[in-house]
């Protein structure tokens, strides 16, 4: 969330230092210095709903169609929300508008907005004297939240479970906080601050210190990641997209960005469970059958479904989808998995088992294609198709093999019933 554009929470209360930071008329892109852009390749993420609050609704878009998920009214005015680290709570900080009302973390479920646990935050922050006005929350591990004002430097960090605040980082000279922060996929904090320019982007490195990597030509009040791109909440022109693998290592160039979401206007801040670092992944399927050759009609082909999650999401709603070739009918049992859910980086064995039928037997084979679907962070992904296939070999008739084994007997025994006989006849003639 940003300050210093059509902001009416900055207005009311500090017109002239916002004043400072009004700028119009910015292009909506320019081209990247090539010699700073970073060379990170995807990321491979899935593209998770990015999460918007204005003053008084909460909404979730999906970021591939443009379509909005969800909508929840909200109970009050945040000035940023945050999906915790582990992707399971949503929390929302107060937007104070510059009265010194001491700042609250809300957790605020994403189905109704309806509010739960409150911490009150204290410690530094509280040190602000002309208005907390923070504009900015993401979570960086599990115990903290980082978050920021238009009214200062300094980047505090929350820990959520005393709400006690910290001074992590501080901009640069003449910098606050335009509206957020992301943990980058290279380990790297991106910052959103304001100068009296327009929005400025920043790297916080691990040893806390600042980079200016380039700068934006809206006014930026949040920012978010799905997948391998950083979605970022403008004022006036929706959510703007830029690639993550494109941000560079240092620069002040303007950053291209491209539009995503016009219609997601007006909103105060911007978040994805992807914000923290956390990656999820589509489910990845191995399909094995035992044994790899049948050769009667009831023979018992056992399948296993290997399902793994190798990302940092939990799944739910695991579902393994098993699909015969004609002629092999339906499977006699299964798909069973142990679960329904999958912890990340995780993996569980399922099973299916068919009998063999007269029409497998005339066909000569039996082939078995599967797929598992599995509910991630709200969206729905599956794995690459697997397939097993059987060989089917019929018996030999039982009565022509026992009259090969009889006839083969007797003739060996003649054989040596006629050389005793030869033997028996010499001996007597000497």
């Amino acid at each position: 969330m940003n300050t210093h554009a059509m902001a009416p929470r900055a207005r009311s209360w500090a017109a002239a230092t916002a004043a400072s930071l009004l700028v119009a008329g910015f292009a909506a892109t320019a081209t990247l210095g090539a010699a700073d852009a970073a060379s990170a390749a995807g990321t491979g993420c899935l593209a998770l709903p990015v999460w918007l609050n204005t003053p008084t609704a909460l909404s979730s878009y999906d970021v591939t169609t443009g379509a909005e998920l969800s909508s929840a009214p909200l109970t009050r005015v945040y000035g940023d929300i945050a999906w915790s680290a582990d992707g399971t709570r949503l929390y929302g900080i107060d937007w104070d508008d510059g009265a010194l009302i001491a700042p609250v973390l809300h957790e605020i479920d994403p189905a109704t907005g309806a509010e739960s646990a409150d911490v009150p935050v204290t410690g530094v922050v509280l040190a602000q004297t002309i208005g907390y006005a923070l504009n900015a929350l993401a979570a960086i591990d599990d115990s903290t939240l980082l978050t920021a004002s238009n009214a200062s430097q300094d980047i505090y960090a929350v820990d959520l479970a005393s709400g006690v605040s910290t001074v992590y980082a501080q901009f640069p000279a003449g910098v606050t906080s335009a509206g957020d922060f992301a943990v980058l996929p290279d380990g790297d904090i991106l910052a959103i601050g304001a100068d009296a320019s327009g929005s400025v982007l920043y790297r916080i490195h691990p040893d806390r210190s600042l980079t200016e990597i380039g700068t934006v030509a809206d006014s930026i009040f949040g920012a978010a990641e799905s997948g391998d791109s950083l979605y970022l909440a403008s004022d006036a022109n929706g959510l703007l997209a830029m690639s993550l693998a494109s941000l560079p290592v240092s620069g002040t160039d303007p950053l291209p960005t491209s539009a995503a979401i016009p219609a997601a206007v007006g909103a105060y801040g911007a978040t994805s469970v992807q914000d923290a670092g956390l990656c999820a992944l589509s489910p990845a399927l191995t399909k094995t059958a035992t044994p790899a050759r049948v050769t009667a009609v009831g023979d018992r082909i056992g399948y296993s479904f290997v399902v793994e999650n190798p990302g940092d999401l939990p799944y739910s709603d695991v579902t393994v989808v098993d699909t015969q070739a004609a002629p092999a009918g339906a499977l006699t049992t299964g798909p069973s998995c142990p679960s329904t859910t999958l912890a990340a980086h995780a993996s569980m064995t399922c099973t299916a088992g068919y009998d063999v039928t007269q029409a497998d037997l005339d066909h000569g084979g039996i082939d078995d294609t599967a797929v598992v679907t599995v509910q991630v962070a709200g969206i729905a992904a599956s794995s690459d198709p697997a397939t097993a296939s059987v060989a089917v070999t019929a018996a030999l008739a039982a009565t022509g093999t026992t009259g090969v084994a009889t006839g083969l007997g007797l003739g060996v025994l003649l054989v040596g019933l006629g050389a005793a006989l030869l033997v028996w006849r010499r001996r007597r003639s000497l």
